[in-house]
């Protein structure tokens, strides 16, 4: 991929980030709270945090532009900032 490309999926990645955490806003300002909603909105977070993984990745590809291809199968937020920890470039 070149630089393009990876700034617009960061762009991408960077609305659905918003668009979770807009979800999460208003279901917290809501008048009724259930315990199905507290769940939701933990899903939200969770894929919130692996959203900001996903930056970490793309940003490390755009500046190096050499990332381990591995990085890319991770979907647990701190198995790439790990692993990105240990490429210490």
């Amino acid at each position: 991929m070149n630089n393009n490309d990876l700034v617009t999926h960061y762009v991408k990645a960077c609305w659905i980030i918003k668009t979770r955490l807009m979800s999460v806003r208003k279901s917290l300002w809501s008048s009724t709270y259930s315990h199905i909603d507290f769940e939701s909105d933990l899903l939200q977070m969770r894929k919130i945090i692996e959203g900001y993984a996903q930056l970490n990745l793309l940003l490390s590809h755009i500046e190096f532009e050499e990332v381990p291809k591995r990085f890319g199968s991770f979907y647990e937020a701190s198995k790439i900032l790990k692993g990105l920890r240990k490429v210490n470039k």
